[in-house]
C-alpha cells in the first residue's frame, strides 16, 4: 500500500512540475511576442531609401503609383519615409 501511494505521490509532483513548465513556456513566449510587437520602429527616409534600393526619384514615384512599395509614413501631412519593417518586409518579398 504505501509503494502505491509513493507512486501516486511521484505522478502528481510530475504533472504539477510539467504543468507548471508549460505555464511559464507560455506566459514567457506571450511575453516576447507582446514586447515585439510594442517596438519603436525606425523611419528610413525616402532619399535613404532610393539609395538602399539603388531606383530613381522618378522609379519609385512610379513603383508608389502602381502600389508596389510599402506605405509611406506621413504625420500631419508630412512624408516622412517608410517603417523599417516594412521596407524589410519589402525587399524579402522582392529579392530572389
Amino acid at each position: 500500500m504505501i509503494f502505491v501511494t509513493q507512486i501516486i505521490e511521484t505522478i502528481s509532483t510530475n504533472i504539477i512540475i510539467t504543468a507548471s513548465f508549460l505555464f511559464c513556456k507560455t506566459f514567457i513566449n506571450r511575453y516576447k511576442q507582446t514586447r515585439v510587437k510594442h517596438m519603436v520602429d525606425r523611419i528610413i527616409s525616402r532619399k535613404e531609401f532610393r539609395e538602399l534600393t539603388g531606383i530613381s526619384r522618378s522609379s519609385e514615384w512610379r513603383m508608389k503609383q502602381e502600389g508596389t512599395l510599402p506605405k509611406v509614413v506621413a504625420i500631419k501631412g508630412y512624408i516622412l519615409g517608410y517603417r523599417q519593417s516594412d521596407y524589410m518586409k519589402w525587399l524579402k518579398k522582392n529579392t530572389s
